[in-house]
């Protein structure tokens, strides 16, 4: 069995609910809640035997939380780390597949294991190889994360995923991404005209985080890099002129790109 990490931030209702589609699948979950306050909702979660409480009540963020989960599943003797965020939940049957699939998979330098975020790609294809997945669902190999020194706390959040990846395929580990299971995963808040919002702070760090990973990895992935750099300007544009607050929106964005040249990283704004 393997052990998992969700990690909280102000949780709905639901987010109880999402939880319950991966727990008996898995042998112990960990809970980091970044949430400045105890909800009824982490209450609820605390209340399952599997559950281990390993933070609350202070934003420490993505990167920290997660190396957390490495720490104390190592301590556990997990050999494999499941990471989900709160807002993703499995099908009953694409849990049972994906980690069925998991078991035959040979784990020789595998780093990391991950299922489709979106069931518009499945397919009946072999696992596939890959160089970038999102953290969400992903499992990960404990003993070769810890020796990678885990997930980058100059990150805080965002770009978390990519940079670990990054790295995991740099060290010569594979990652490999099943293509037969999915898990559904949201990305931000949808606004009023159908649109994803994000907040004014997490495009700082989008911002901030983007331009931190492509100085170090620009030279190493230049097709991801081409890419990904008109996607991120797109993105702030969009960002930007279709919603409210456009000034602070764009001294956020301002305030990222300084603070990536300044080399002020980690935890910088809260939300």
């Amino acid at each position: 069995m393997i052990a998992a990490i969700t990690v909280l931030f102000k949780p709905s209702e639901s987010v109880y609910e999402n939880i319950k589609t991966y727990l008996d699948y898995i042998s112990s979950l960990y809970i980091v809640d970044n949430s400045p306050t105890t909800s009824n909702t982490l209450k609820k979660i605390l209340g399952e035997k599997k559950v281990k409480l390993l933070s609350s009540s202070i934003n420490i963020g993505l990167s920290k939380a997660y190396n957390l989960g490495l720490d104390r599943a190592s301590q556990d003797g997990y050999s494999w780390l499941m990471v989900m965020d709160q807002d993703s939940f499995f099908d009953t049957l694409q849990i049972e597949n994906f980690l069925e699939d998991f078991k035959k998979t040979k784990k020789n330098s595998l780093a990391l294991y991950a299922p489709l975020h979106n069931s518009k790609f499945l397919s009946q294809s072999e696992d596939r190889s890959v160089s970038i997945v999102m953290s969400s669902a992903s499992i990960v190999n404990v003993d070769t994360a810890l020796t990678l020194g885990g997930f980058d706390n100059a990150l805080f959040i965002d770009e978390v995923d990519h940079e670990f990846c990054m790295r995991i395929e740099q060290e010569g580990f594979i990652i490999l991404q099943n293509h037969k299971t999915f898990v559904n995963h949201f990305l931000g808040k949808i606004g009023e005209d159908g649109r994803v919002k994000y907040s004014a702070t997490r495009l700082y760090y989008m911002v901030r985080n983007h331009l931190y990973i492509k100085n170090r990895y620009q030279n190493i992935y230049p097709e991801y890099f081409e890419t990904r750099v008109p996607y991120i300007r797109k993105m702030i544009i969009t960002q930007i002129w279709y919603h409210k607050q456009k000034m602070r929106r764009t001294m956020m964005v301002l305030a990222g790109i300084k603070d990536y040249y300044l080399h002020k990283m980690g935890k910088r704004y809260e939300f």
